[in-house]
């Protein structure tokens, strides 16, 4: 193809003054058979030596080991227990504010509604359905505390937390087995334990954590 004929969509074409006598019949250039032609030329072109050398060094180069992350949990504190959640879970955390008591259903774990940019959702105690003290704050902990606000299936819940450290991106190689300490505070919701700096965080296993949440509400 001649060079004139290559670049004619940018000189007589839509993208220059529409000169050419052809678009009467083919509208726009990316009808024409001509600018068909150029991209197929393009594509059918042969590499210089230089792209060779570079694509043969690129295929030569050793893949790397960097672990990459798969997953990630928002992080909160219950007392003085540091616990993560999945984040494709979260909805928004929010400030404190009241919850109001449900007539004849209130309990330590399921603790009433509340009212969050005018809807009302179901909130719960972290700390009573795991077995927390929620009551035991760490000394140099000045955080103020925040509401949670998580969906799962067809349910959203609140529930208070003490502090929030906020996401944490990890790969699953990253998941340690629960020592004893997290696994008493935490009795059967705990699927491992992330390390996030100095602090070990309690991962929360979302589908037997709100799967003991519907018998409150059954």
């Amino acid at each position: 193809m001649k060079d004139a004929a290559r670049s004619c969509w940018n000189t007589i074409g839509v993208a220059g003054d529409r000169s050419c006598t052809e678009l009467r019949t083919y509208i726009h250039c990316n009808n024409c058979p001509v600018f068909s032609a150029g991209g197929r030329a393009l594509l059918e072109r042969n590499p210089t030596a230089g792209q060779i050398d570079e694509w043969t060094a690129n295929l030569a180069m050793e893949k790397s080991t960097e672990k990459r992350s798969e997953k990630a949990a928002y992080i909160f504190r219950v007392g003085t227990e540091w616990l993560g959640i999945p984040a494709d879970l979260f909805v928004e955390i929010v400030e404190m504010r009241p919850i109001r008591r449900i007539p004849h259903r209130h309990n330590n774990v399921l603790t009433g509604v509340m009212s969050i940019r005018g809807e009302i959702h179901l909130c719960f105690s972290m700390a009573d359905l795991l077995g927390i003290d929620a009551g035991v704050v760490p000394a140099e902990s000045k955080a103020v505390p925040r509401v949670c606000v998580v969906r799962k299936s067809s349910f959203v819940w609140g529930f208070p937390v003490a502090e929030m450290l906020g996401l944490h991106r990890f790969s699953e190689s990253d998941i340690e087995q629960a020592p004893m300490s997290i696994a008493k505070a935490v009795p059967r919701f705990t699927s491992g334990v992330l390390t996030a700096g100095n602090r070990k965080i309690g991962l929360l296993d979302d589908e037997l954590l709100f799967h003991a949440l519907e018998k409150y509400i059954a």
